[in-house]
């Protein structure tokens, strides 16, 4: 590749760590949904072969919007990382071979938007960030809201609901259910490679800065010599 395309390996290598770190973060909230499931019905299950006469409600509403909206911000990642890497791959096949000449106006594209694609990054995983911090905080001091009543519609008391889940290993704490936790924590794996896709991605931009600006001819108010690009 042109010197004109810096640090080509090491972004498309960060941007596909990005995709696969992310992704794990997408089928995290699928295998929660989808564990979520069995556990309730599981211990609807197990209640009625009690016959006492009761219905169970398990409401994990709170921990599965935050899951969802957590990968959201991981297609929102894999979505900048696929761009970038398009970019990249473009200039890869159209094989730019840039001279070393004061006139030189028409780098590859792929530098041109360095900038717009480090502030891409820094949003997606800014909003990574907040979102894995929620999900991660709310399994670890939340728990879901069981409530259980009879057929006649009366309530069954709240200590009565926890003796009966405790006696049925249920528990309605969020930490003690391995799916969400992993839900909690994969997101945390896009975020890091997002991180470094980042930092990589602003060294490429500061480098491609450097060289434009050393180029003889290039004046400091010009398009490509002032660093905008």
């Amino acid at each position: 590749m042109s010197r004109y395309v810096p640090l080509f390996a090491a972004r498309l290598l960060s941007l596909l760590l990005v995709i696969v770190g992310a992704g794990i973060g997408v089928a995290s909230a699928f295998h929660a949904k989808n564990e979520s499931a069995k556990t309730k019905g599981g211990a609807q299950a197990a209640v009625a072969t009690l016959n006492l006469g009761v219905t169970v409600s398990i409401n994990t509403n709170d921990v599965y919007l935050a899951g969802e909206v957590a990968g959201i911000a991981q297609l929102g990642l894999i979505l900048v990382a696929v761009l970038d890497i398009f970019l990249l791959l473009l200039d890869a096949r159209k094989r730019h071979a840039v001279p070393n000449a004061p006139h030189v106006r028409n780098p590859p594209f792929s530098s041109r938007t360095l900038v717009l694609q480090v502030l891409g990054l820094v949003g997606a995983t800014i909003f990574a960030i907040a979102t894995a911090a929620v999900t991660t905080d709310f399994v670890a001091h939340r728990s879901a809201k069981v409530t259980s009543t009879f057929a006649n519609g009366t309530v069954v008391p709240a200590a009565l609901v926890a003796s009966l889940s405790s006696k049925l290993g249920i528990s309605p704490t969020y930490k003690s259910h391995g799916y969400l936790i992993f839900l909690a924590a994969a997101p945390w794996i896009g975020v890091f490679f997002g991180l470094i896709a980042t930092i990589i991605t602003f060294s490429a931009w500061r480098r491609y800065r450097a060289l434009r600006n050393s180029e003889p001819g290039v004046e400091s108010g010009s398009t490509y010599g002032n660093g905008k690009y």
